[in-house]
């Protein structure tokens, strides 16, 4: 289920996703794309990702005891 910002129909602006595997996100949208710094939260485990024009370019993930950073050259 998305929450937030709608524009002809497409996902636009922050929003807030629920998922039913019990995910939470944080997120932008441009134009139905993930853009932006969107943040997932799921059980014992967080996740930053940041998007440019629809493609990831860090990523941060942290687990109990590991905190994983990845990087993305485009």
């Amino acid at each position: 289920m998305y929450m937030g910002g709608m524009k002809s129909f497409n996902k636009n602006g922050s929003g807030i996703l629920i998922h039913d595997n019990g995910a939470s996100v944080v997120c932008n949208y441009y134009n139905d794309f993930k853009h932006g710094h969107n943040i997932t939260y799921y059980e014992n485990c967080l996740m930053s990702t940041f998007y440019d024009k629809n493609k990831i370019v860090e990523n941060v993930i942290r687990l109990p005891n590991y905190l994983l950073y990845v990087r993305y050259n485009k």
